[in-house]
């Protein structure tokens, strides 16, 4: 996007900061220099409904050293495996 290079990190297990049973959804800016942006995560089930959405609260800025956003507790592990 406009030149920058982005990384997706989705932690299963959670990461660190999330609480137990949570799955975690990170943004990465790989490339160099500044920029300021707002993001959305969504999760779709298997049925194409949409499981979860979460939107950044305000603007985000990574300042070029691989600075990471997201959401440490954005959806039950439980929910997307629900076979239902």
């Amino acid at each position: 996007c406009n030149g920058h290079q982005w990384e997706l990190r989705i932690y299963p297990g959670g990461n660190g900061e999330a609480a137990e049973g949570k799955v975690t959804v990170l943004l990465n800016h790989r490339s160099k220099g500044r920029i300021t942006t707002r993001y959305i995560a969504k999760i779709i089930d298997k049925f194409g409904e949409i499981a979860r959405v979460g939107s950044s609260p305000e603007r985000r800025t990574y300042d070029g050293d691989s600075k990471s956003w997201g959401f440490p507790n954005f959806i039950s592990r439980s929910k997307i495996l629900n076979e239902s």
